[in-house]
């Protein structure tokens, strides 16, 4: 994600005509730095750590539904991209303001240390007991209604004959979708009888 983003910045100085590359070029670095945030979770070793992380890890997401928005716009010819990019922006910056002044972020109201997992090939990963805020529902609203509009964008490709057009965007899709499923199993797999 992180040369991607750099590399599709650059692209995007040498074609100014396309803002596709620069949108693509910003969702991959805050993608990168959302992998980097996630990664840094679970090597942390203290409640005040995983609070502060949690933070930065929610005012990023706040940016990449945005940007998704506004590249995925570009990419299937939505003749104001920028409308959706703007409409998405305003429920994500209203969550911003909350997480900025959220000692926990607005995604969690409450983070206890919990034990670690051990994963089978010796790995482990520091686990927390999280206690979700009451905001967090509409963040998930958001979410899935950004999710919703992406697929009903692919379809509409789908339908339009372009196929290899939306092929990228679907697998995209579905491997978000593998990853959330595989987060929720890795969190839970400690509390599987």
């Amino acid at each position: 994600s992180l040369f991607a983003g750099i590399h599709f910045l650059l692209t995007s100085l040498a074609r100014r005509q396309e803002r596709v590359f620069l949108a693509f070029g910003l969702l991959c670095l805050l993608l990168a730095g959302y992998m980097l945030l996630s990664a840094l979770w679970y090597q942390s070793t203290s409640v005040e750590e995983v609070a502060r992380i949690a933070r930065l890890e929610m005012a990023v997401i706040c940016l990449i539904y945005p940007t998704f928005v506004w590249f995925l716009g570009l990419y299937t010819n939505v003749k104001s991209a920028w409308v959706g990019a703007l409409a998405t922006a305003l429920p994500f910056g209203a969550l911003l303001v909350i997480n900025t002044w959220s000692p926990m972020s607005f995604l969690f109201s409450a983070i206890e240390p919990g034990e670690p997992l051990r994963l089978p090939w010796g790995e482990e990963l520091s686990r927390y007991n999280l206690t979700t805020s009451p905001v967090a529902p509409y963040y998930y609203a958001a979410t899935y209604s950004v999710f919703a509009w992406a697929i009903y964008r692919c379809f509409v490709l789908w339908r339009n004959g372009q196929r290899a057009k939306a092929l990228p965007v679907v697998t995209y899709l579905l491997l978000q979708v593998a990853t959330v499923a595989h987060a929720e199993l890795i969190e839970n797999l400690g509390t599987i009888a």
